[in-house]
Parts: structure tokens; C-alpha cells; sequence
């Protein structure tokens, strides 16, 4: 076993307790750490945000025992580390709290996820090379995601976002095309970073509402093999209408947890209001699904 192998199986669990009983944060002036975020009743928000972070470690401080989980732990670290980076902004942003503020611990958190990101990166990305065709065939998709999400192609519900549209079909015939990994990087970081900008609302639902809504339309890339594999026409059909139901009820829960968070809205409340917009909007996509499904599977068939 390689050096640094060892390494990181020691030194990633043995930061994540550390980290655990550094004083990450500054509560009205004195400093605090996890325990006592914990264990007291300043904060219910700041206590589940700080969790996230810490099981988030925990995740990974698991999986460097198992070989072949880069992925993985790549996806997982940079999560977090994103996060990590707006924790403080989310935190002000749903309570209006100001009496909690950044302390050593934090930095040192930021800066540990940071690196853990770039450790795995390489082989990441060694084992998921985007070739010049994935690039190309990624922008051509976003880029009609992005097309579908404009005024004149959709229909809004509301006045705290959220919208009927056919926006998130590309995004589940990219993942498709190329699997979860690079169907992630397509929906939850390329095209949730682009419109979120374009969107107006702010960094502060980015987690909940964009990289992980969006990002999971890539859910539907695990069953890409089987898609693929099975000769019977309405089994593929099944799979492929699973599969984009699956997508809708991530982003759908999702979605239900920004609205509880960000705008403190009651459980039930944000449940339908965001299911009013989604389902309905994957009933389209499963419709043209079904109406473009001969087309796409035999494009599949040839060039995948």
C-alpha cells in the first residue's frame, strides 16, 4: 500500500475528531466548538448546519477504509467544502443572526476540505476523463436547459420561484447519455451554478434549491447500464419512466427543504407548493420522453 494511502487513512479521521472539539465559531463573542452546539439550545439551525458538515467528514473519514471509492470521496469533499464556504451566509441569511461568526476551527475546516478536494481530484478525474465529445455534447445540453428555463418556454407559480417547464429533459438524457458522475457535473455544478446567476434569488438557496436539485436529474444515470442492456423496449421504457420519477422526488424534497429553511415555511406548505411546479413539469418530461423515446434510443444505441 502507497504511503499516502496510509496516510489519509489516519490523518482524515484524525482532523475530522479534532475538528470536532476545536472551537469553530465565535458565539456572542466567546469561542465554541461542536459539543457545545451541540448539546445546548442556542441554535436548532446552527446545530443541523454544523451536523451536515461533520457527518459529511464522517462519510469520508468511512469510505478512505474501501479502494476504488475516489468518486465518491471526491463529490462528498467538494460538497462540503461549498458548503462549508457559504455556512456563515446561510446561517445569517435564515436566522438574522449576527452573534455567530467565524473562529479557528472554521478556517482550519475550509482549508482541510479544500485540499481533501484537490487530493482526490486527480483521480477523479483520471477515472472520469471528460473527452472532447463529452464537453461538447455537456454545453449542447446545458445550454438547451438553460434555453427551456427562459420566460416564454415556461409557466411560474408564485411569487417565491419555481416554474413549469421542460427544463430538466436535457439534463436527464445527458445523464443518461454518460452516467451519474458526469450527469452531476452537467446538472448540480454546470448548469445550478449558471442558473442560479440567472435566476436573481441568491447564493443562499444554492445547496438545497440548485446543486443538489438539479444535481439529482444525474440519479437517473445509475441506471444507465440497464437502459442500455435490456433488448425488451417496455422494460427500457420502465426503467427510463423510474428513473425520471426518482429524479423528481430528490429534487422535490430537496426543494421542500430549502422552503422550510430559507423562507420557514411549514413542512406541508412547502411540500406542495414545490410539488405543484415539479410534478407536473416531470409529467411533461415523461410524456416527450415517450414521444422522442425511438429517436433517442437509437442515437443511444450508435454513438454511446
Amino acid at each position: 500500500m502507497k504511503i499516502y494511502q496510509r496516510l489519509t487513512k489516519l490523518i482524515v479521521p484524525f482532523v475530522t475528531i479534532v475538528l470536532f472539539f476545536t472551537p469553530l465559531f465565535y458565539i456572542n463573542g466567546v469561542m465554541k466548538n461542536e459539543i457545545y452546539i451541540i448539546s445546548s439550545n442556542y441554535s436548532l439551525t446552527l446545530m443541523i448546519f454544523s451536523l451536515l458538515l461533520f457527518l459529511g467528514l464522517i462519510a469520508i473519514s468511512i469510505l478512505t477504509y474501501f479502494k476504488n471509492t475516489h468518486n465518491s470521496k471526491f463529490l462528498i469533499s467538494l460538497l462540503l467544502f461549498v458548503f462549508a464556504c457559504i455556512f456563515l451566509t446561510l446561517y445569517e441569511y435564515v436566522t438574522k443572526d449576527s452573534n455567530v461568526e467565524a473562529g479557528p476551527g472554521y478556517f482550519f475546516l475550509l482549508v482541510f476540505l479544500g485540499c481533501l478536494s484537490l487530493f482526490y481530484s486527480s483521480k477523479f478525474f483520471e477515472n472520469n476523463g471528460l473527452l472532447i465529445r463529452d464537453i461538447v455534447e455537456m454545453a449542447f445540453f446545458v445550454s438547451l436547459a438553460i434555453v427551456l428555463d427562459l420566460p416564454f418556454f415556461k409557466i411560474r407559480i408564485g411569487l417565491k420561484g419555481g416554474s413549469i417547464s421542460l427544463t430538466m429533459l436535457p439534463l436527464i438524457i445527458f445523464s443518461i447519455r454518460k452516467g451519474f458522475i458526469k450527469g452531476f457535473i452537467a446538472s448540480g455544478l454546470v448548469y445550478s451554478f449558471l442558473t442560479c446567476l440567472f435566476d436573481g434569488y441568491g447564493f443562499a438557496s444554492f445547496p438545497f434549491d440548485y446543486l443538489l436539485g438539479y444535481g439529482s436529474m444525474s440519479l437517473i444515470g445509475l441506471l444507465r447500464k440497464p437502459i442500455l442492456k435490456t433488448k425488451n423496449m417496455i422494460f427500457k421504457y420502465i426503467l427510463i419512466i423510474i428513473g425520471i420519477g426518482v429524479c423528481g422526488v430528490s429534487r422535490t424534497l430537496f426543494a421542500t427543504l430549502s422552503g422550510m429553511i430559507y423562507y420557514e415555511t411549514p413542512f406541508v406548505e412547502s411540500l406542495v407548493y414545490n410539488a405543484a411546479y415539479i410534478w407536473p413539469s416531470i409529467l411533461g418530461v415523461v410524456i416527450v420522453t415517450i414521444l422522442i423515446g425511438p429517436i433517442f434510443l437509437q442515437y443511444m444505441k450508435k454513438y454511446s
